[in-house]
């Protein structure tokens, strides 16, 4: 059961690290494009772990993903990187797209975010719910 659980959490990291080198030309089409905003300050006094709770995403509360992703992603804090999520989180029961919110907040009004989505309906209705961008 660990095993699976390192393999999986390996995976998620490989792809999310895969994705913050996927640019805007990419031949991909993604459900949603998260753009940044100036007017959003980064919470540079809050870590992955605190913003995640705030928002109860499943990557700190189920996954513990916040330990690699702040050793890992901090650096990219209020850069203009460029990352991919893959899943909108549909299946959870505190509802889709915390993770939007969380690397927003996380990363800061530069980065751009995208998000694709396996679940058309899901994906629909929570870009019908929240837009493009996620301020």
């Amino acid at each position: 059961m660990k095993t699976n659980r390192i393999i999986i959490a390996i995976g998620y990291i490989t792809v999310f690290i895969i994705g913050l080198y996927i640019g805007q030309g990419s031949p991909y089409i993604p459900i949603l494009q998260i753009y940044g905003n100036n007017s959003m300050n980064i919470s540079d006094n809050l870590s992955f772990t605190q913003i995640g709770i705030k928002y109860k995403t499943d990557k700190v509360t189920d996954h513990h993903y916040d330990t690699m992703y702040e050793k890992y992603l901090r650096e990219y804090r209020g850069s203009n990187v460029t990352m991919l999520e893959i899943g909108l989180g549909c299946q959870m029961p505190y509802g889709p797209g915390a993770s939007a919110y969380v690397w927003r907040e996380y990363l800061g009004p530069h980065a751009t975010i995208h998000f694709i989505e396996f679940q058309q309906k899901c994906g629909e209705e929570w870009y019908n719910n929240h837009g493009v961008t996620v301020k």
